[in-house]
């Protein structure tokens, strides 16, 4: 059995994109598609499909007027025509009719559907929609009408959810990604340049004040001079009294440990240290007070 060609127009990407995909994943079925009415007509002048699945509502030519130009050529007008449509009354079904339209699939559409029409059409055996549904009862049709408003409004918003999810994966290319990438690494070497040099700026203030620091000068010296004598005077007697203090305990210590000839040595020892801190305390009172040394 040949693989049967189907022409989709439908206005919608994302219709086209779920139609096709479930027709072909489930049917032995070739979906080319066309985006308007005026696409599928010069699709038409080039190649002829086995039936053409046509969207109602489209801007420009819709389904119906379409159908009924494709109706109204010889080369063209044996092909069968499937309304697709949310909206499957009687009345609308009559209007496909008369425009020249074999069935109607209602949207969303379901494969089940689509393969009882598809076989109807291969058999030959598709009845015209022009049927009596005067022996419906109310609850058929209050079910039927029900159906029909849900159809026609979740269609749209199915439509137009994956329209806006298909425009956005289609905006994102892989040239994309990778100048994203380029600009980012781009900005990250400019900020670690600007961190370099910021860094390299501050080591060399910090060497310029170091080395004022350290340059001895009247205009340097003087003012730290100023703030600090007066105060090292009193802190270096503290220091020696510390020290005495300290010396004086660990040679008490030092006494009662050791035998009585070792006590005279550290006693002469701490002597010999006390008179030496001694004469550098007085050698530091002198410097403090020669006015060459300040």
């Amino acid at each position: 059995m040949p693989q049967t060609n189907l022409l989709l127009v439908d206005d919608s990407k994302s219709a086209r994109f779920m139609i096709k995909k479930l027709i072909e994943s489930k049917l032995d079925v070739k979906v080319d598609v066309a985006e308007s009415g005026e696409e599928a007509l010069e699709y038409l002048k080039e190649k002829t499909p086995d039936v053409i699945f046509m969207d109602h509502l489209m801007p420009g030519m819709d389904g119906l007027e379409t159908t009924q130009v494709i109706k109204s050529q010889p080369e063209t007008n044996a092909i069968p025509v499937v309304l697709c449509t949310s909206n499957d009354g009687p009345e609308h079904k009559k209007n496909a009719i008369e425009h020249g339209a074999i069935d109607l699939l209602p949207k969303p559409p379901n494969i089940d559907t689509i393969t009882k029409i598809l076989k109807s059409i291969e058999e030959g055996t598709t009845k015209a929609l022009a049927e009596d549904t005067g022996d419906q009862n109310i609850d058929e049709l209050v079910q039927a009408g029900v159906e029909q408003w849900l159809n026609s409004h979740l269609d749209g918003l199915v439509s137009k959810a994956m329209d806006q999810k298909l425009a956005s994966i289609s905006l994102v290319t892989t040239d994309d990604v990778k100048a994203e990438i380029a600009t980012l690494k781009t900005q990250m070497e400019k900020v670690l340049e600007l961190k370099a040099e910021q860094a390299e700026s501050n080591a060399e203030e910090l060497a310029k004040r170091l080395t004022v620091s350290c340059q001895p000068s009247e205009d340097n010296l003087q003012p730290i001079l100023n703030e600090l004598l007066p105060n090292q005077l009193s802190s270096i007697k503290e220091s020696i009294t510390n020290l005495e203090q300290n010396m004086n305990t660990e040679a008490t210590k030092a006494a009662n440990a050791a035998t009585q000839s070792m006590s005279d040595t550290l006693s002469g020892q701490i002597a010999q240290e006390k008179e030496t801190v001694n004469k550098q305390l007085e050698q530091l009172k002198g410097n403090f007070s020669n006015p060459a040394f300040i």
